[in-house]
């Protein structure tokens, strides 16, 4: 049987490819800093304390534009709520704007791998912030590292699979 693997044995905390953003700074700085820098994949929103808020997602990001450009009908064909108005056009702060219910959109160190592969699935997100017990970000697991880890293991899952119904 295979070993349960762990985040802490796939992410690299050196290795960060997201935005840390407190809770106070502006959408336009943030918008700005996440355009400006290519290589980033998240932006993670933290409180004053530096425990963890919520996520901004990129589909926040296109929506975001696409409000901007004008075009407020997106999804519905009655219109958006008002609401969603208020999170995309009428938000300064990015507090109004992280992404709900994202509170929980996050990983510990020794959480099962497929349980970050099941959060990324849900939540629509290619990386995501692994946290310690006070909620502080310790770093982030993005897709890559689990799929490298995944293409790296030493067996693979059909010769395990084979292991299972042909033992020897």
């Amino acid at each position: 049987m295979s070993r349960t693997r762990l985040v802490k044995e796939v992410y690299n905390p050196e290795k960060m490819n997201s935005l840390i953003f407190t809770d106070d700074q502006t959408i336009e700085k943030i918008i700005k800093t996440f355009a400006e820098e290519v290589h980033l994949r998240g932006i993670f929103i933290v409180n004053k304390e530096g425990q963890f808020m919520g996520v901004i997602t990129r589909n926040d990001l296109l929506i975001w534009a696409k409000y901007k450009l004008g075009s407020v009908t997106y999804r519905y064909t009655r219109g958006p709520s008002y609401n969603e108005i208020k999170r995309y056009v009428l938000s300064s702060k990015i507090s109004e704007m992280i992404h709900p219910n994202s509170a929980e959109f996050f990983v510990k160190e020794d959480d099962d791998i497929l349980k970050a592969l099941n959060l990324m699935l849900y939540s629509n997100l290619i990386d995501v912030p692994v946290l310690n017990k006070d909620r502080k970000i310790m770093g982030d697991l993005k897709l890559s590292e689990i799929l490298l880890k995944i293409i790296n293991a030493p067996i693979s899952r059909a010769e395990e699979f084979q292991r299972h119904i042909a033992p020897t």
